[in-house]
């Protein structure tokens, strides 16, 4: 702590982090791989193959827009070995 030089109030040193310290970089929570992707769905990587689809969506003045909609065909838990091969890992996530 110091007393503040114009003003005479005691105020707290800001704390510094060490150059070496960085903030973990989040990894991102798809990984494309080929046609499928791997997808972290709270915590855990699942393989995910999606097709995608025209679906028919009405406006309100009753006009047909088509509008892209993906569909989860199917979804099946990553292995071990395909996890240390894109570089992720499963870590259960509380926060949601």
């Amino acid at each position: 702590m110091y007393v503040h030089p114009a003003t005479g109030i005691l105020c707290r040193v800001p704390e510094r982090r060490a150059p070496w310290h960085h903030k973990a970089k989040k990894p991102s929570d798809i990984v494309k791989s080929g046609d499928r992707e791997m997808r972290r769905i709270n915590g855990i990587w699942y393989w995910v193959e999606t097709v995608q689809e025209m679906a028919p969506l009405h406006n309100t003045a009753g006009e047909i827009i088509g509008n892209v909609t993906q569909n989860m065909l199917v979804k099946r838990q990553a292995c071990g070995r395909d996890l240390r091969r894109h570089g992720v890992a499963n870590s259960p996530s509380f926060s949601s």
